[in-house]
């Protein structure tokens, strides 16, 4: 039985109190649980395992082939921007984050970093867009 919450929040929440047994949510908010004991993580749904999770499998690893899902942060500009300003945004955005304590800082807050520039992420959005709304339409989800 799927039982929906409105947030990872209320997730964690109900792992916690034991009302659920297993949930899904983003590692962000799961991971101090996760590091105190009080949530075990049976597998990461990204492409490789965690820094400070080694002992996690991913999910490929546990036996799904192919599932990778993986939340991202994209930096967008508007259609029309001239080509020097986003490669010197680009540059911005990938020389901020190779720094050390800016890498640092993310990891722990949950996020990895591929710092791709702008072909890595259009080419991620050219494949993920399709994905989903195939996804979407096969299983029925209606606008709301």
């Amino acid at each position: 039985m799927q039982i929906p919450h409105n947030s990872a929040a209320l997730a964690i929440q109900s792992l916690l109190s034991g009302t659920t047994s297993v949930g899904v949510t983003a590692l962000p908010p799961a991971h101090p649980h996760i590091q105190s004991g009080a949530l075990r993580a049976l597998a990461i749904t990204g492409e490789e395992r965690w820094p400070d999770l080694p002992e996690v499998p991913t999910m490929q690893e546990a036996g799904f082939a192919g599932f990778v899902s993986e939340t991202f942060q994209g930096l967008l500009a508007p259609a029309g921007t001239p080509a020097p300003i986003i490669q010197r945004l680009a540059a911005a955005v990938v020389a901020a984050l190779g720094e050390p304590a800016t890498r640092m800082r993310l990891q722990n807050a949950g996020f990895g970093l591929r710092a791709r520039g702008p072909e890595g992420l259009a080419e991620r959005i050219r494949r993920e867009v399709p994905l989903w709304r195939d996804l979407i339409q096969r299983a029925g989800i209606q606008q709301e």
